[in-house]
């Protein structure tokens, strides 16, 4: 083989490596781009993440802080129930120990209002016992002068028939019937200074448990008609038996010591009532029963018992004293205790007052007025 011939095939053979090497080369700058490329993407990939990243965990550091604050909220919100649970437990307990409390002094007041009825009720039973021991006095004392009367002790009335008095069909006072009625003005004027308010030393004072409080002159016809033109324009029932107790009351007056008597507001005992056939003494047409519903009666009526009187007021005071100051329930106490006398009856009223304060109210809160009054002998309270 000629030297040519083999350099033209050394040339032909190394053609082929060069082109291959530049081939690799190209795919392994094209690769090496690539590569470059894509780590520019995966870095601004990586930056995306990364802001991301801490977006994310700053918006989770900054729930966190709102958690513990929530978490912290609730924790205070717990304490708070538990505290109002506690303390509704505390106070329904109180609740119920203060309605024991307050019913326990509810029944002890108004045992006590009782026990003070009852003494009051002793008092007018007295007073009752004072008003007949004034009408035996007026009757044995008439009788021993002559006079015989009638006494009528439930109504605690002296009663003078009308034939007594007055003939059939008047009213002026016949002559011995002046002298009956001056004799009785007599008798009272000696009897009533013990049974009525008498002044001593500047004072008015009432020498029993309890005095009058009036004297009232009364007068009843039966039931027939009036005949026609009696004297003074007499027409009717009702009106001869005011003429009748206005007469009989005048002659009274005549008695400057009688008329001078006072009850215990200063005020005249003697009245006058005329009643016709309105209240007769008994039912019937017989001339017994007719006679019997014509008549005078003097009605003697007795005050409540007053609170100047020593033994009422003592027992007062005996049974009350100490209670406006010692008497609470937390801030509810006992008011007022009033105890008054006005005319024939006596009133008590006790009032009890609650606190301010919201507590107090819840636990406490208790009002009542309990009022008695008493008429004539009885005791009425609600």
């Amino acid at each position: 083989m000629t030297t040519a011939t083999r350099e033209s095939r050394d040339d032909n053979y190394f053609i082929p490596m060069t082109d291959l090497l530049i081939g690799i080369l190209f795919i392994f700058i094209i690769i090496i781009m690539t590569i470059m490329l894509n780590i520019d993407e995966l870095e601004n990939s990586n930056r995306d993440v990364i802001e991301k990243n801490v977006g994310l965990t700053r918006r989770l550091q900054s729930m966190s802080v709102i958690n513990d604050d929530l978490r912290k909220r609730i924790n205070e919100l717990y304490e708070i129930l538990t505290a109002k649970d506690t303390e509704i437990v505390n106070l329904s307990k109180d609740q119920e120990s203060m309605k024991r409390l307050m019913t326990a002094e509810k029944e002890r007041y108004l045992q006590n209002i009782l026990d003070l009825q009852n003494t009051i009720n002793k008092f007018l039973a007295l007073s009752n016992t004072i008003k007949k021991e004034l009408l035996h006095s007026v009757q044995e004392r008439m009788k021993q002068l002559g006079y015989p009367t009638v006494i009528d002790e439930e109504n605690g009335i002296l009663r003078l028939p009308d034939n007594v008095l007055f003939q059939s069909g008047e009213f002026t006072v016949t002559e011995s019937g002046e002298q009956v009625l001056h004799v009785l003005a007599k008798v009272l004027e000696e009897l009533l200074p013990g049974y009525t308010w008498q002044k001593r030393k500047g004072q008015w004072e009432c020498p029993r448990e309890a005095c009058l409080e009036a004297i009232y002159v009364e007068g009843h016809t039966d039931k027939k008609p009036v005949q026609r033109n009696l004297k003074g324009g007499i027409s009717s029932n009702l009106e001869l038996s005011s003429a009748r107790a206005i007469m009989t009351y005048q002659s009274f007056a005549k008695h400057p010591r009688l008329r001078a008597f006072v009850n215990g507001r200063g005020e005249s005992l003697l009245g006058v009532c005329g009643y016709g056939e309105s209240r007769p003494v008994k039912q019937g047409d017989t001339a017994d029963e007719l006679s019997a519903n014509r008549r005078i009666d003097l009605r003697f009526l007795m005050e409540a018992p007053r609170l100047t009187t020593p033994g009422l007021v003592n027992e007062m005071l005996r049974r009350w004293k100490g209670w406006p100051q010692k008497h609470c329930c937390g801030d509810v106490c006992l008011k007022t205790i009033r105890v008054f006398s006005t005319g024939s009856y006596i009133t008590i009223s006790v009032s009890f007052l609650s606190g301010s304060s919201r507590r107090s109210q819840t636990l406490c809160a208790f009002r009542a007025k309990y009022t008695c009054t008493l008429m004539s002998d009885a005791v009425s309270c609600p």
